[in-house]
């Protein structure tokens, strides 16, 4: 039976994650740019449109009384996406039509990127994680996406190891990027699934171990962290290593508040070996990089090096930030201000001329959205964390639940603090990226589980 069939197609919101790297195939229906990865969001979404009005004609009778129902129930979460597409629109329509470049030739597309980011970086993963809200009931359909995420990667990771053994890479700098223009892009993208792959090992130790899933989870795991450190991200390496250590820390004493003593010696065996592995790669990642240029300028301040361009990047992001506190600049307009402000700024030329983002999340929301969407943005974080590590229902929860949760939690993290020296969210997979891990740490959430008569622990 075709997946798409009755109620059926519903399984493909979990399966979408597969498709993540999609987005680099683009196209062109009746005029209008999409890619390969909108147009299965906006499918899937014209299929649950579907599903609603069949629904509402099904309840027509009692239509006011299950409106009433369903607005209670899902109040908050509609109040925030009207807020949240509020000002997302705002953020378009601040935005001018062009923009002269410094040069004083090249003309800058303004909104028309603008529009293309509402578009790809903010509508589609908005309306996926809308399918997300309202159809998760099972953890099991979570771990699905999850799985679906993670293999996602392996494509990416071989195309990686091809580029590093053959010399044919994309970069000017000689660094691992798989189909991606830049390493960074890689690293983003890999970091969270690196961190997941440790954490699925320990837990599938704790909770039972199954020695074919076991090789497969470590085999992942080695590749991709090996990749990982082909990119030559510091800031990825950095957050994948912090987040794990977190993510132990917090596991210790989960089990020892649910007085699991056996799970106890098996954990601290796991974080010794986690340990030893976390120094191998350190010494790799040292021989891997001593000869490189990268590793070289690090800590170079006075030329052109990582380290300097994103002072100069920080700088001119928070003057821009000084200039339009409340409205931020709009959508993808940071390329063409650094460009026209940036020697103004710092007082002579940049190390770099064409800078896209700022390279720190919370100054691209900012910039974006302005201060309302950083608040909102902020308030997510917040409910994210309330969920995963706080709360009656977390109290109520059993142990695979708040484990569970767990995982979602440090996914969280690392965007958060790899999110400090590059900027997730604002590109079309990391974007879907980020609200797949919001739907880890939030759902399923209890009141729609026990609408649909579940276990509010399942």
């Amino acid at each position: 039976m075709s997946i798409f069939a009755g109620r059926n197609w519903q399984k493909a919101i979990y399966l979408l994650p597969l498709f993540f790297p999609l987005y680099l195939v683009k196209l062109e229906l009746a005029g209008w740019p999409f890619n390969v990865l909108e147009l299965l969001v906006i499918g899937l979404f014209l299929l649950q449109l579907g599903t609603w009005m069949r629904q509402w004609f099904d309840f027509r009778c009692r239509g006011v009384a299950t409106g009433s129902y369903f607005l209670r129930q899902n109040s908050g979460f509609l109040l925030a996406s009207a807020l949240f597409l509020l000002l997302a629109l705002v953020a378009v329509l601040i935005v001018p039509r062009e923009t002269l470049l410094i040069d004083g030739e090249t003309v800058y597309q303004s909104r028309r990127v603008a529009l293309g980011i509402l578009k790809g970086w903010i509508l589609v993963p908005w309306l996926w994680f809308v399918m997300l809200w309202f159809n998760t009931v099972r953890r099991e359909d979570l771990f699905t996406m999850f799985y679906a995420y993670v293999f996602s990667a392996l494509p990416l990771a071989v195309w990686a190891f091809y580029q590093y053994w053959s010399g044919d890479f994309i970069t000017l700098d000689g660094r691992a990027s798989g189909p991606f223009v830049n390493a960074n892009y890689l690293a983003m993208y890999l970091a969270p699934a690196v961190t997941a792959l440790w954490m699925m090992i320990v837990r599938g130790v704790l909770l039972g171990f199954r020695p074919v899933r076991f090789v497969v989870g470590a085999f992942l795991a080695m590749l991709y962290s090996i990749t990982m450190l082909m990119t030559q991200s510091y800031g990825a390496m950095l957050a994948v290593m912090l987040s794990l250590a977190a993510f132990l820390a917090l596991t210790f004493l989960l089990h020892r508040r649910e007085g699991k003593s056996e799970q106890l010696d098996i954990l601290k065996k796991i974080a010794t070996f986690i340990g030893v592995v976390a120094l191998i790669a350190l010494m790799s990642a040292v021989v891997l990089f001593a000869n490189t240029e990268k590793w070289r300028l690090f800590t170079e301040f006075a030329q052109r090096s990582s380290s300097s361009v994103r002072l100069q990047v920080y700088q001119i992001a928070v003057d821009m930030v000084r200039q339009s506190p409340l409205l931020g600049i709009g959508f993808g307009q940071f390329e063409p201000k650094y460009n026209l402000e940036a020697p103004e700024i710092l007082g002579h030329a940049p190390h770099e001329w064409v800078m896209i983002h700022p390279h720190n999340t919370f100054l691209a929301v900012w910039l974006n959205l302005g201060l309302g969407g950083l608040a909102l943005f902020v308030w997510l974080l917040w409910y994210a964390c309330s969920r995963v590590f706080r709360g009656r229902w977390m109290a109520e929860a059993d142990y695979e639940v708040k484990f569970f949760r767990l995982i979602g939690g440090t996914l969280l993290l690392v965007l958060l603090l790899h999110g400090m020296v590059d900027t997730y969210i604002f590109k079309n997979d990391l974007a879907m990226q980020f609200w797949m891990i919001i739907a880890l740490c939030v759902l399923p959430h209890r009141k729609k589980v026990l609408q649909s008569g579940g276990n509010p622990t399942s």
